[in-house]
């Protein structure tokens, strides 16, 4: 969802919103470009007031990625905080 979407849902709702975190369709194992924009999609959701965000991230040999997914995890404790 948009970020205003989200602000709304929290004003009007009391429901959990865990939105999954995707730049696009189709697998797991993102370039650097896409990985910096579902950085910055993830700030501005946090910071909107999810409660959270669902993502996964694999490398290109499709083993995960764990270095991004730590990253992510990290953002989202920080923000959450």
């Amino acid at each position: 969802p948009a970020p205003a979407t989200v602000r709304l849902l929290k004003q009007e709702t009391d429901l959990l919103i865990i939105p999954i975190l995707r730049c696009r369709p189709a697998g797991f194992s993102y370039n650097l470009l896409e990985k910096k924009q579902m950085w910055q999609e993830a700030l501005a959701l946090l910071e909107a007031g999810c409660d959270g965000l669902s993502f996964g991230f694999l490398n290109a040999e499709g083993d995960l990625d764990e270095a991004t997914m730590k990253d992510f995890i990290q953002l989202n404790r920080t923000i959450m905080m």
